[in-house]
């Protein structure tokens, strides 16, 4: 099973149920943890329906700080639907790290 997904500069790391507290615990400590940690524990928990995995989270990081988090939901294995969704923290704002990681979570979805 893969881990990482790199995107020029951002490598988005899979958010697993081992790895879940190490990962949550990266996003104490600044302004808006409150608000991300929040999001966190509501929109990115991994998550298994029917048997298969329906939540892809990870965490992005931006060269070497962290910048967030972002998703991809599988609403729908049989016709490949579903959504995806990005926090970023308020400092990295602006930089592009949602834009440019969500292609990246279709175009890795095509290769399994």
């Amino acid at each position: 099973m893969f881990k990482t997904i790199y995107s020029d500069l951002i490598t988005l790391h899979l958010i697993t149920e081992e790895n879940l507290g190490e990962a949550r615990s990266m996003f104490e400590g600044f302004s808006d943890s409150d608000y991300m940690l929040a999001e966190f524990d509501e929109s990115y928990l991994p998550k298994i329906e029917d048997g298969k995995v329906s939540r892809y989270s990870f965490y992005a990081v931006l060269e070497n700080d962290l910048a967030g988090l972002t998703l991809l939901d599988v609403d729908d294995w049989k016709t490949l639907t579903g959504s995806t969704g990005a926090d970023v923290l308020l400092h990295m704002r602006g930089k592009g790290v949602a834009p440019r990681s969500k292609p990246h979570l279709f175009i890795w979805r095509l290769k399994f």
